[in-house]
């Protein structure tokens, strides 16, 4: 064996005949460089990547092994519509029903929004829904026991005033940020 490096047989010089000790399956094995070579293709690799991947929603991804193509395309389209649901009533629990839409509460009257318990309602992850304090009534957003509402500091989880747009965004399993014109 060599002692210095300068004293290793140089890569050029190797015929492909010499054993390489590797771990396969946690046992070492013996086999030679050319072997070794012959197992990492072109194809083996691109067979890994496309394995590898994973279609979501939106997304679709076509692996074209005779023409040695991948193609990863978007179809999701942003929504052009919201739609409105009026409230006059004072008091409202949030339900998947509600993602992606914007409450709009008209009530003279303070209004309680609830967010309820992931085990009470599964709304899903990465949902929306939007308020517009329509009438004078101050929307309070309350957070059922368990969850977890971030409230900009400085800031409550309520309207500042008639005409205020306020926004929930879920973003874990029991946590929502909201955002908008929020009362001090």
């Amino acid at each position: 064996m060599a002692g210095k490096i300068t004293e290793l047989t140089a890569a050029s010089a190797l015929d492909g005949s010499e054993l390489v000790e590797v771990v396969q399956g946690g046992a070492n094995r013996k086999a030679t460089a050319a072997a070794i070579a012959g197992l990492i293709t072109n194809e083996v690799i691109d067979d890994r990547v496309a394995a590898l991947l994973v279609q979501g929603t939106g997304i679709t991804i076509t692996y074209n092994d005779a023409a040695n193509t991948l193609t990863i395309a978007a179809s999701a389209t942003a929504p052009t519509t919201v739609p409105v649901v009026t409230d006059a009533g004072t008091a409202r629990t949030l339900a998947t029903a509600d993602a992606g839409k914007l409450i709009r509460h008209t009530s003279a009257s303070a209004i309680t929004d609830t967010i309820p318990a992931n085990a009470t309602d599964a709304i899903p992850v990465e949902s929306v829904i939007s308020f517009r304090q329509a009438g004078a009534g101050q929307i309070t957003i309350a957070a059922a026991s368990g969850v977890t509402l971030n409230i900009p500091t400085g800031l409550t989880a309520k309207t500042r005033a008639q005409g205020s747009s306020i926004m929930l965004h879920k973003v874990a399993t029991n946590e929502w940020d909201i955002t908008g014109d929020l009362s001090t």
